[in-house]
């Protein structure tokens, strides 16, 4: 499976439950978590997808994310259709307490 199969399960997802999925470029700078769901009362989630079996995400990814979280966003990377579901899953749980 390549990334781009992990990638499209997350847009599918994404729509099945109402939202909207960007794919997502930094200008001038490496590091970008690139897949940005929109839904509804505007719930944002960002996820990196990485292909199956790459256990790690690049230097700056990794500053990225922590980030992305120390500024209260809800941001995850994931390298299987299994985990896409956690994350969404787990989105949904704390978004309704």
């Amino acid at each position: 499976m390549k990334e781009a199969a992990v990638e499209k399960h997350l847009r599918d997802r994404v729509r099945e439950l109402g939202g909207r999925h960007r794919k997502v470029t930094y200008q001038g700078r490496g590091g970008a978590l690139d897949d940005w769901c929109f839904f509804p009362g505007g719930k944002l989630l960002i996820v990196e997808c990485k292909r199956p079996k790459k256990n790690n995400l690049d230097p700056l990814q990794v500053e990225e994310l922590k980030f992305l979280r120390s500024m209260g966003f809800d941001a995850h990377w994931a390298n299987t259709k299994e985990e896409i579901d956690r994350i969404l899953t787990e989105f949904f749980i704390d978004s309704l307490v």
